[in-house]
């Protein structure tokens, strides 16, 4: 149909066409870095928070968990990091390996001041507050997890002498991708659990001596409506890969330039 149109209005109608493929390549980052390729050992190395909704574990909650920026690959002045995927890795040793179903987790993304190590906690307030201005859902409803994932491959086992992981094959891919900058602050990953069947799944998860990465919980009693705060193992934190790609620095803007453009040229004509 291009064919038909002004040669002005062609090259322009050309170049928005091309625009979107202004994209790089999908990459991804773990967080912590150290732990890409290695499986966590320790007391705290398997949890289950957030996609834990056994009774033992005081359900409906709130699950909060910061990323350092400095465990980001860095990106040039005008990039960003496009977020729109999220995995995690069944632990090694304990974690099941049946599919899980779950019926209401929302999944929120922000970038915040809060650091891992010194993430606030206390009250529904203060965790409000740990939140950015930016804030955004990326995610909400349900989904289901291959507890092996695809292809059905993985077997449980000791994390050593090899310390080999299972892979990161439990995914949230976004609903809406999030754009992240590390340059202006840190990561925040908020996800609400509401889900109301009993179940369990434990996943990898990682403490270092300086924390890239810690957590807070907020758990709501069901019979009485109270708001606990439990903060064991605060420092320790899901091993968590990140899918993204980084969009060409004013892509977006050039789009709309041109958009607008084109319609200037089609009102002349008209």
């Amino acid at each position: 149909m291009i064919r038909f149109l002004h040669p002005s209005f062609r090259a322009l109608a050309l170049f928005a066409v091309a625009i979107p493929a202004a994209v790089h390549a999908q990459e991804t980052a773990v967080v912590p870095p150290s732990f890409e390729n290695v499986c966590a050992t320790g007391t705290a190395s398997a949890q289950p928070f957030p996609f834990a909704t056994a009774p033992q574990f005081n359900r409906p909650y709130r699950y909060q968990q910061v990323y350092n920026a400095a465990a980001f690959p860095s990106v040039a002045s005008g990039d960003v990091l496009r977020i729109s995927e999220i995995r995690f890795r069944v632990d090694e040793y304990t974690g099941g390996l049946e599919p899980i179903t779950y019926a209401d987790i929302t999944v929120n993304m922000s970038t915040t001041e809060q650091v891992a190590g010194t993430l606030a906690t206390g009250s529904t307030e203060i965790l409000d507050a740990n939140r950015g201005e930016d804030q955004t859902t990326v995610f909400s409803g349900g989904f289901t997890w291959d507890g092996c994932g695809t292809p059905d491959a993985c077997a449980l086992h000791v994390c050593g002498p090899d310390f080999t992981p299972l892979p990161f094959d439990q995914s949230i891919v976004f609903t809406e991708s999030f754009d992240y900058d590390p340059t202006l602050g840190n990561l925040l990953l908020e996800v609400f659990n509401l889900d109301p069947t009993p179940q369990t799944q434990l996943f990898d998860a990682a403490e270092v001596p300086s924390p890239v990465t810690s957590r807070v919980r907020e758990v709501t009693d069901p019979s009485g409506q109270n708001h606990l705060f439990p903060t064991n193992y605060a420092n320790v934190g899901l091993v968590t890969e990140f899918v993204y790609t980084v969009p060409e620095p004013g892509a977006t803007a050039l789009a709309g330039a041109v958009g607008l453009a084109l319609l200037a040229l089609r009102r002349t004509r008209g």
